[in-house]
């Protein structure tokens, strides 16, 4: 059974909760092209998995190949990254402007607290 609370948005854990990826973001009415950002073994675990769920529900979606170092130059790949497979799809659950900058602050960020 999955495990869900939400803070701000939604969580949600569980066996095999990855199944339901896809059809949790439109729960939360998310849209466009997915950008998942991953390192070897999760990819080689869960790429058929997010395949599945994503394109059952109707998503894009891109895997890009994370180093397993946040640094300035591996954001500035994920950025470059986001920019090339989703066009003007950058983020969509913001009430306000996102912009690259914004996401790579809010990465190196969340990579400093985890330290």
């Amino acid at each position: 059974m999955n495990t869900i609370f939400c803070s701000p948005l939604r969580y949600t854990q569980g066996a095999h909760a990855t199944q339901s990826l896809g059809a949790e973001m439109k729960v939360l009415g998310l849209r466009g092209h997915v950008l998942i950002v991953a390192s070897a073994s999760p990819r080689k675990l869960l790429e058929n998995i997010w395949r599945d769920s994503l394109t059952q529900t109707g998503f894009a979606f891109s895997i890009h190949n994370f180093v397993r170092e946040c640094t300035a130059a591996e954001i500035a790949s994920i950025v470059a990254t986001a920019r090339a497979t989703i066009a003007n799809e950058f983020v969509h659950n913001e009430p306000f402007p996102v912009t690259a900058n914004m996401v790579a602050d809010a990465i190196m960020a969340a990579d400093a607290a985890g330290r």
